[in-house]
């Protein structure tokens, strides 16, 4: 398997697979949360990577580059999604309703208190998938970027 099919599986396992529904509920509002949700991709990336790299007779070379290629994908990852974490936020939920240009409180929100959000559907849906897309173009490109330094 190459380097570039190994990073595009390790990243959609990290990133989507082993993040748990608190980590995506709460990333975009807690730092704790954003931490978790880093420390957890950053080690499924790492397993997955470290697991399809041949061995090699200078072991400690890479392994000196590949714990480089750890933290700065794991600072990328943290800064990148803190800095996109509240622009997707705000473009997808909601807190009421929007009912002929009128905001009217939502039945979830009396029943679930006041975190409770619904997913927004108007004309900021769209850039919210734009921005999703963005942040993943970013990770991508920073895996890419680290992964051609460390090997090459």
């Amino acid at each position: 398997m190459t380097i570039l099919y190994v990073l595009l599986v390790a990243h959609f396992v990290g990133d989507f697979l082993c993040q748990s529904d608190w980590m995506a509920g709460n990333k975009s509002k807690r730092l704790d949360a954003l931490a978790w949700h880093v420390a957890v991709y950053i080690a499924a990336v790492s397993v997955i990577v470290a697991a399809f790299q041949p061995p090699s007779p200078y072991q400690y070379v890479e392994l000196r580059g590949f714990g480089l290629f750890v933290l700065m994908n794991a600072g990328a990852h943290f800064l990148q999604a803190a800095s996109t974490r509240r622009l997707t936020a705000r473009l997808w939920f909601i807190d009421g309703i929007r009912v002929k240009n009128e905001m009217w409180s939502t039945p979830i929100r009396e029943h679930y208190g006041a975190n409770a959000y619904e997913v927004a559907y108007n004309d900021k849906r769209h850039w919210f998938f734009v921005g999703i897309g963005a942040d993943q173009l970013l990770h991508y490109v920073t895996l890419f970027i680290t992964a051609g330094w460390w090997l090459q």
